[in-house]
């Protein structure tokens, strides 16, 4: 495999067609939900490989270009549980599932302090609950596209790093293509570019590739 241009990356660019990995985790989607899900799987000494569509680093998508404010139903995610599962499950009018609820009332405060042990930047904005938490440098608030510099970026960019140095896989740019089980294992095919493809073989796929 090429090596990233003087990175020491593992990078997948000079992958033959093909060509097959094998891992124990496979995430594809290279923003926020992916990168905490890949540095996790990593952290827990799992051989981990990340797919992200787009060429640009860390990842492109609303992750980088949102405002970065981590709150949950637009309220502070370290508020009591039980209040955030009450309020998700009002504005579902019942219908979301009552254990993926109480999975994510449970662990959003949890999810603040893992993303600032991670060494993530965040600002607090006390008049308003949905801002409790704002990835620092805030993203200016304007139309466009303007990413570079600011939290999330920042954050996501340190993370990919870290990853790569523990010896952590990316194919990017590469486009997951069909997903299927083989046995006891998830066959997950990549396109590169043109025709060029790559296996992945992994025990746990992570779909992460985008909310909206």
């Amino acid at each position: 495999m090429g090596g990233g241009k003087g990175s020491g990356e593992r990078a997948m660019d000079d992958a033959a067609v093909d060509d097959t990995v094998t891992v124990d985790v496979a995430v594809v989607g290279g923003g926020l939900a992916g990168w905490t899900a890949a540095i996790a799987a990593q952290d827990a000494g799992r051989r981990v490989t990340v797919v992200e569509r787009s060429a640009r680093r860390p990842g492109w998508g609303n992750s980088v270009v949102s405002g970065g404010a981590l709150h949950a139903v637009l309220r502070d995610p370290r508020a009591n549980p039980a209040v955030l599962a009450a309020a998700i499950t009002e504005l579902t009018d019942g219908h979301a599932d009552p254990v993926v609820v109480q999975a994510w009332a449970a662990n959003a405060a949890r999810a603040v302090a893992w993303v600032e042990a991670q060494g993530g930047e965040l600002m607090s904005d006390p008049d308003h609950p949905h801002r409790a938490k704002v990835f620092a440098p805030v993203r200016v608030t304007e139309p466009g596209m303007r990413y570079a510099g600011f939290g999330v970026t920042n954050f996501l960019t340190t993370q990919r790093e870290s990853f790569v140095r523990r010896g952590g896989r990316v194919i990017q740019p590469g486009r997951a293509r069909s997903l299927s089980r083989d046995t006891d294992v998830w066959q997950l095919e990549v396109q590169r570019s043109g025709t060029a493809t790559v296996g992945v073989r992994a025990r746990s796929v992570v779909l992460a590739d985008g909310g909206f």
